[in-house]
């Protein structure tokens, strides 16, 4: 029968075993995680998902008022018509 000081010593080896198993097959996961995408909260070089979120509404906005402009001007609509005697400001 063991005594007990080398009983004690043997779970103490056994646990540090096991917690030492524990931290090799964990650490490695985060490391992988931290490798696939290392700036997780940039979705550009520079730019993370909110800004490019708004750098597209900004676009968009942009690009749909001036296809009104030009949709106007492609119908004629951006000037009254000169077919009156009055002087007109345009």
């Amino acid at each position: 029968m063991p005594r007990p000081r080398q009983a004690q010593s043997a779970r103490s080896i056994v646990a540090w075993t096991v917690l030492g198993a524990a931290a090799l097959l964990t650490g490695c996961s985060q490391a992988d995680q931290f490798r696939a995408n290392p700036s997780p909260a940039e979705m550009t070089i520079s730019q993370s998902d909110q800004d490019v979120a708004n750098s597209l509404s900004y676009i968009n906005d942009t690009n749909l008022r001036q296809f009104n402009e030009d949709l106007g001007r492609l119908m004629l609509f951006d000037r009254p018509s000169r077919m009156m005697n009055r002087a007109t400001p345009y």
